[in-house]
């Protein structure tokens, strides 16, 4: 059975991309470290509104105590969010647009400085908009070639 070059492109692109999303599954964060760190934050919190309590009691003898200001959970949620411009990069690789190289690039950027998820989503899209880039090339080369062949071109 033989392939046509462009089939054979496809089903590359399709391998490494699901080469890509299974190394960024493997090197995800272990669920229960993060369910133990969120675990602390969380006792933290509770132990900062009981301190703050008992400072309001000493301060204000004799009033209810109120219930505590709306504090923040800081650190929860942090990294947990999914950069944009991976997804994008993603899917302008799968639909074959150049956009994809340079979301992925700057996806990846961002990932560094931020912590965000999204990582292996960037990395697929950079993989397949350079091998989107590489058919059109590839392509265009062919084209050259073969109207420079009949004469057409000069």
């Amino acid at each position: 059975m033989f392939l046509d070059p462009l089939t054979i492109i496809l089903l590359l692109l399709i391998v490494a991309t699901v080469i890509i999303v299974i190394k960024s599954i493997r090197r995800r964060k272990n669920p229960q470290l993060i369910a133990d760190r969120s675990q602390a934050q969380i006792e933290a919190q509770a132990l900062a509104m009981k301190q703050w309590q008992a400072a309001y009691a000493l301060a204000n003898p004799g009033q209810p105590v109120p219930p505590p200001p709306a504090m923040a959970f800081a650190g929860i949620g942090a990294g947990e969010r999914t950069n944009t411009l991976a997804i994008l990069a993603l899917i302008f690789g799968v639909l074959g647009g150049y956009l994809a190289i340079i979301f992925g690039h700057i996806a990846l950027s961002q990932i560094k400085r931020t912590g965000e998820n999204g990582g292996g989503l960037a990395m697929a899209g950079l993989v397949l908009g350079y091998l989107w880039l590489v058919v059109t090339i590839f392509i265009a080369i062919i084209a050259i070639v073969q109207l420079n062949a009949t004469g057409r071109i000069m």
